[in-house]
């Protein structure tokens, strides 16, 4: 009994003794646990041990790219690669960036361009966001470098390149006109309209602020407001710039609409940019119609209303939508179960001028809504050509009639439909 237990410590000790071979020569591993780390082979296997408690930002599954945090530095990974950067901003996990990759200047290499939070406004608290482009260098073995796109970036590249002017037109006040060229030239404007030349880069317009009387505000000044930097669905890099703009007796800022253009960068890795790409487009509340396309012939269209109703009360709301005949030069509608006032109007009719309305007898029409400019005229509703078209109103001295102008003469094809709004409820 005694040789049996000789022997199973013999056993233990061999045991013991070969487990402490295995485990000396490899790494303090034991043969039946296994690895909970699994490591990536890259280009440089010390930064993977330097930076393992890395944070995963943005990826790119399609393209092989991946973007990381670590305390002091941004981590590109591309494939096998990593590269290694200066922490870009310290709000980027503010909020989870962007990342998108764009060969921006036509060389067959791809870019990163990441954008993320840079700050937030002292007034507000809300985020500003900058981009920071990865730009993959022509020579060589695959390098990048950094380059930033700050709020001062797409000013400076506005201020180098583009001169914009801002004017009414003198026809009517109504309009403020919106012309960009380059810097190179200059914007000249027709004498009689105000109307900038056909030879400038870019023409857009939009609607002048109104008094408490309706009256069109004077044009002052502008500037530049927020700039916001992103990618489009066609994989642009663009850019897009408030036009704020303040009229004379008034503290008011219109944020009348946007500067949109699109960003390239040339072989010195500059941006600059993209040709025909710029666009000023109205916020959608100061939406007017395009004031160089005028009605090339008169035309008209009457409507006559079969009700006969009485009394002689004086009519200051009308709320009514017509759809123009395209054949017929006049025609009857039956208007007696309106709820508005325009149940008691005898006839309108609408031109390529303005729109007149004609009192059933006994009826006068208040005017107190045309010297208050409550009135509207608005085209196409609900379609991509809306837009408010009126412009001055006046009520004859009888009372009998109404007259709403428009703010320029409208081919018959331009409306398909008009909707009349006088007073109010």
């Amino acid at each position: 009994m005694k040789y049996f237990f000789r022997i199973i410590i013999a056993l233990i000790l061999a045991c013991a003794t070969v487990l402490g071979v295995y485990y000396y020569t490899n790494n303090g591993q034991l043969p039946w646990t296994e690895n909970s780390i699994s490591l990536t082979t890259v280009s440089k296997a010390p930064a993977t041990e330097k930076y393992a408690n890395r944070a995963l930002l943005a990826t790119d599954k399609k393209e092989g790219y991946s973007l990381y945090l670590t305390d002091t530095n941004v981590i590109l990974a591309h494939g096998k690669k990593e590269f290694e950067f200066k922490l870009f901003s310290s709000y980027m996990q503010k909020e989870k960036p962007e990342m998108h990759i764009i060969d921006l200047d036509s060389d067959g290499k791809k870019d990163v361009v990441v954008k993320c939070v840079s700050g937030e406004e002292q007034d507000t608290g809300e985020f500003v966001y900058d981009l920071y482009i990865l730009h993959q260098l022509k020579n060589g073995a695959e390098a990048y470098e950094m380059i930033s796109a700050t709020q001062t970036t797409w000013h400076e590249i506005l201020d180098y390149t583009i001169v914009e002017e801002i004017s009414q037109l003198k026809h009517c006040k109504k309009f403020v006109q919106f012309a960009m060229t380059l810097k190179s030239k200059s914007i000249e404007y027709n004498e009689d309209t105000g109307i900038a030349e056909k030879n400038v880069g870019y023409v857009g317009f939009f609607r002048a602020l109104q008094n408490s009387k309706g009256e069109y505000l004077t044009a002052d000044n502008w500037s530049k407001g927020k700039g916001s930097y992103y990618v489009n669905k066609e994989n642009k890099l663009c850019c897009e710039v408030e036009v704020l703009v303040k009229y004379k007796d008034s503290n008011v800022s219109q944020k009348a609409g946007t500067i949109y253009f699109e960003l390239r960068m040339n072989d010195k890795s500059v941006l600059y940019i993209s040709a025909k790409s710029m666009v000023f487009t109205p916020n959608e509340e100061y939406k007017t119609a395009d004031p160089r396309t005028e009605a090339k012939k008169p035309w008209s269209r009457t409507f006559n209303n079969s009700a006969s109703p009485t009394g002689g009360e004086a009519l200051n709301w009308i709320k009514y939508t017509f759809t123009p005949e395209k054949k017929t030069l006049t025609s009857t509608l039956a208007l007696a179960s309106e709820e508005s006032d325009i149940k008691y109007v005898n006839s309108v009719t609408v031109s390529e001028k303005n729109v007149v309305l004609t009192a059933k007898n006994g009826f006068t029409f208040d005017s107190s809504a045309a010297e208050n400019g409550e009135f509207s005229l608005t085209i196409n509703e609900g379609g991509e050509t809306e837009a408010e078209i009126s412009y001055t109103a006046a009520v004859s001295e009888d009372g009998k009639t109404l007259t709403i102008n428009y703010d320029k003469t409208y081919p018959f094809a331009d409306i398909e439909n008009i909707c009349i709004s006088y007073g109010a409820k």
